[in-house]
């Protein structure tokens, strides 16, 4: 417990002027049962009535976010998805900004993914796709369960072998996710992809490899926000867990990562607050925003 709580790095007193409240999902607003602890809804809506807007930043695809935005009420200010690929209009759905894979590009990284093997999810404008064996269904199952429960609409999903690469390129593709590959598949597959110039890769869990157009990450995608919004990056503040919000935690001023985050989130952030499993993040808006 005393070295968590040195690990700890907080602010020596209440954040001024800030407008916008962002936050990473997975692993940094929701909880260990992927839910958003009743904590963090009343701190959002505390927010709420102080006049602050916030909204999320994550690598999900915008269609798995939908149950998401209507608990934490977030409906007018632009959210963040799929790694920053897209920037989205949660209200009317208007896609603000977006930024696909090449279709040539997509078409031979998917055909290369699913001949060597790997366990993928193909996000698309559309649908998300995987091989017909893969071991991550259970996690849009589990999404379209409690998507059924609280009216909202499940994730479309298909699968790869019954469609053709060119089709599903053609969707225009976001991201491809490959869980988790061992170090073979992996090595191969950094052997493979320096041939696209135009595109690059990052981590959003444990082992897992994201595939995305070069310009893509969420700090470029929020600075898109902050010129919607008018607003200047002293009056955000950002935060995240894991290697893919590394670029954002280290662009703006008021940055936080979670104690359970990677090292290099922490190290990125100017600021450390408690982990996710104890509600770091109302606490430290409750504590440092709100006061």
């Amino acid at each position: 417990m005393e070295a968590g709580i040195r690990a700890l790095r907080l602010p020596g007193s209440p954040l001024r002027g800030i407008k916008l409240v962002v936050c990473d999902m997975d692993g940094t607003a929701l909880n260990e049962k992927k839910e958003f602890s009743p904590a963090t809804l009343k701190a959002f809506a505390a927010l709420r009535e102080r006049g602050i807007a916030y909204t999320i930043a994550s690598a999900r695809t915008p269609m798995m976010l939908e149950l998401y935005l209507k608990q934490a009420k977030i409906s007018g200010v632009p959210l963040i998805a799929l790694e920053g690929a897209v920037v989205i209009d949660p209200k009317s759905k208007e896609l603000l900004y977006d930024c696909p894979l090449d279709e040539r590009e997509a078409v031979e990284i998917c055909t290369y993914c699913h001949d060597a093997c790997l366990d993928y999810t193909i996000y698309t404008s559309r649908s998300c796709y995987m091989r017909r064996d893969t071991r991550r269904m259970w996690r849009f199952d589990l999404y379209n369960r409690l998507a059924a429960e609280h009216g909202v609409e499940p994730v479309p999903t298909a699968v790869y072998e019954e469609a053709t690469p060119e089709l599903i390129a053609g969707e225009r593709v976001y991201k491809i996710f490959v869980d988790n590959p061992d170090d073979a598949s992996r090595m191969a597959l950094e052997e493979f992809l320096p041939g696209y110039g135009g595109v690059r890769t990052d981590c959003s869990e444990r082992r897992s490899v994201s595939i995305m157009r070069r310009e893509v990450s969420k700090a470029a995608a929020l600075e898109r926000i902050c010129a919607i919004l008018g607003l200047k990056r002293e009056e955000i503040c950002c935060f995240g867990d894991w290697n893919n919000d590394v670029a954002m935690l280290a662009a703006f001023p008021h940055s936080v990562a979670m104690l359970n985050g990677t090292a290099e989130a922490r190290e990125a952030a100017r600021y450390v607050a408690a982990p996710n499993v104890e509600d770091g993040v109302a606490r430290f808006i409750e504590d440092y925003i709100l006061r």
